[in-house]
């Protein structure tokens, strides 16, 4: 869950692919047996990859703006497909692809994060 003061990424994604790994610990054993254990109560992250077709150059340049000024340290809120709820997550990976006819896509990875 987001929090109250963190900027909104409001733009709507064309396709959206969630992945989800959760974070475990594993001891190996013989014949083959392991134990998993969960990395502490926040294991299971979401992590999304947003295709975003802009309608302009214009709002090409906001979304690139915004990622650009959260510098991929800064937490900001975006609500996944289907939820109800926005969640807090980093982006630290985003590509521009300019396209003939003045067409603009922006592909963009978000990671959840919990905490401040």
């Amino acid at each position: 869950m987001s929090t109250s003061n963190e900027p909104v990424f409001a733009w709507d994604a064309a396709s959206v692919v969630a992945q989800r790994k959760p974070l475990l610990w594993t001891a190996k054993f013989g014949d083959g047996y392991q134990q998993n254990v969960p990395q502490g109560l926040n294991n299971q992250s979401g992590h999304w990859t947003l295709q975003l077709h802009c309608a302009s150059s214009a709002e090409a340049d906001a979304i690139d703006t915004f990622l650009q000024e959260q510098g991929g340290y800064l937490p900001f809120a975006w609500t996944p497909p289907r939820a109800a709820t926005p969640v807090s997550v980093l982006c630290q990976n985003w590509s521009k692809y300019d396209k003939p006819g003045g067409v603009v896509s922006i592909t963009a990875t978000f990671e959840q994060v919990f905490g401040a």
